[in-house]
């Protein structure tokens, strides 16, 4: 079967990571799949995969998906477009889609407006609509008008995400003060860093040993590092930029909790990173996060404020590592890449019967 995997820009962070997981695994099941994207970064991660280059607005891009069994749309992009032009059976993915009152200047409000417009005249237009999380099936029921969708949820890198203690853990573990925190992700205003600074700023007081590490690129960096650089955080902060997935694993097995304070996540895939090393959760009381959180019953969530941040911290250093690591374990059993694969190919052969409809 010819499976169009298509994606916004091609790149190597978050909607990357899964099109290089789920395709990995498609391919593994017998199905040949090209990446089709605006834009691309990066080479694909499986051999025999190509990556092709269409524009929403061509003609050319119609018919080139006109060319494959079955369609599937990845997460969000005016790609949509031809995708449904295309006539062929599509499938689209919901990965989240950030609000655009919470994007942050009138440009960028601007576009999110027309994405999110895009979404709502198209989305119930497809063939079967699925979601990575059980949030992001009530989202899209509330933004989008979509009645039905399928919980298929991400995966994670057991091979890169485990439990482990080795000399480069010790050694990050010791460069800082604890209890320690780690936050991982774009360095965009949508993330909640700003505010997080805030809150953290406050815990210092009743935590004056705290640290809080930061593991990602964006345009908000360099805002964040001047931020840092003042009396409280000095000291108690420190962005470390990109870090390679093949290392983030030490920093999720160095830290004492993960970190989240973003206003909206559609699944969150350092939450279950986390998880997989055993590290109980402090995320803010929205989407997806919560379920993380609470149904595995490994981490406390808090509302926007100091009080309910520094409380939620605390709670969920105070829960037991053998029991973060064994509920940790049952709630991570559906994550898997083979699991989503498995479940994606056959909502492809069903859609080939005439047998699927979301």
């Amino acid at each position: 079967m010819k499976i169009a995997m298509i994606t916004g820009t091609y790149t190597g962070g978050g909607i990357g990571v899964i099109v290089d997981a789920v395709v990995d695994e498609l391919v593994k099941l017998g199905h040949k799949v090209d990446i089709v994207a605006k834009k691309s970064l990066k080479e694909p991660q499986t051999r025999g995969v190509k990556v092709k280059l269409i524009s929403a607005t061509s003609k050319t891009s119609v018919d080139l998906l006109k060319k494959y069994d079955v369609v599937h749309v990845m997460g969000g992009s005016t790609l949509v477009i031809p995708a449904l032009r295309s006539n062929r059976p599509c499938i689209f993915t919901f990965q989240g889609q950030t609000p655009p009152r919470q994007h942050g200047g009138a440009i960028k409000n601007l576009k999110a407006y027309a994405i999110e417009g895009l979404y709502k005249a198209t989305m119930k237009k497809f063939n079967v609509i699925t979601s990575a999380s059980k949030f992001g099936i009530l989202d899209i029921r509330k933004r989008y008008g979509v009645k039905k969708a399928v919980w298929i949820p991400n995966g994670v890198d057991r091979k890169l995400f485990h439990k482990e203690r080795n000399a480069h853990i010790l050694a990050i573990s010791k460069q800082f003060g604890h209890p320690l925190f780690l936050g991982v992700g774009n360095l965009y205003p949508v993330k909640g860093w700003m505010e997080t600074l805030g809150w953290f700023e406050e815990y210092l007081k009743t935590r004056p040993s705290a640290h809080l590490m930061i593991a990602g690129t964006g345009t908000l960096e360099n805002e964040m590092r001047r931020r840092v650089r003042n009396k409280p955080l000095e000291g108690h902060v420190e962005i470390l930029g990109e870090i390679p997935l093949e290392k983030l694993n030490y920093y999720y097995n160095a830290c004492d909790a993960y970190l989240s304070g973003s206003p909206y996540e559609g699944f969150c895939l350092p939450a279950i990173e986390a998880l997989a090393c055993g590290k109980p959760l402090v995320v803010r009381k929205r989407g997806a996060m919560i379920e993380h959180a609470i149904d595995s019953g490994c981490g406390k969530v808090f509302e926007d404020s100091c009080e309910s941040f520094t409380q939620a911290a605390n709670a969920a250093l105070a829960l037991k590592p053998d029991a973060v690591r064994r509920r940790a374990e049952k709630y991570l059993e559906p994550f898997t890449w083979k699991n989503a694969a498995g479940k994606y190919s056959k909502i492809y052969v069903q859609l080939l019967e005439g047998k699927a409809r979301g």
